[in-house]
């Protein structure tokens, strides 16, 4: 059986895109040349993915996860760099038990189920976002390309 190409990754990537169940994925190395590529004419074919703009507080991420909680959601890379608080949001918009059931987004008494889709957009390699001991739970629920 031949090794799956990244021209396979993305094509599964949209094909998932197009399911009705929770997905989400985390595009590692993204600015390398044939990623950016692929991730462009993703981005650009899918116009039901919305990028996601920057944010000042976790109680900004929340109203806006909480308002399209069914949709296709891009964030990039600096989402992971932010503090624990924003890692935790997006674990509850990403994570499932081990019975599949999804975990609440939670914030101060606020909670609600996200049903959507989340892609995520990382300059960094599998490896240094593997070391991020803050990153386990997202990492492991996610498809890591």
């Amino acid at each position: 059986m031949n090794k799956p190409t990244l021209q396979d990754f993305f094509e599964s990537l949209a094909f998932n895109l197009s399911t009705p169940m929770r997905y989400s994925c985390v595009v590692s190395n993204c600015l390398e040349v044939e990623r950016a590529k692929y991730f462009d004419e993703l981005l650009n074919n899918h116009l039901e993915i919305v990028k996601v703009p920057a944010f000042a507080s976790p109680k900004e991420l929340v109203d806006f996860l909480k308002a399209h909680h069914n949709l296709v959601l891009y964030f990039e890379d600096e989402i992971l760099s932010k503090r624990i608080e924003y890692i935790r949001l997006l674990e509850g918009a990403i994570c499932a038990n081990d019975l599949g059931k999804p975990w609440f987004v939670t914030y101060e008494g606020d909670n609600f189920v996200f049903k959507g889709k989340i892609i995520i957009a990382s300059r960094l390699s599998k490896e240094e976002l593997k070391k991020r001991e803050q990153l386990h739970y997202i990492l492991r629920d996610s498809i890591v390309l």
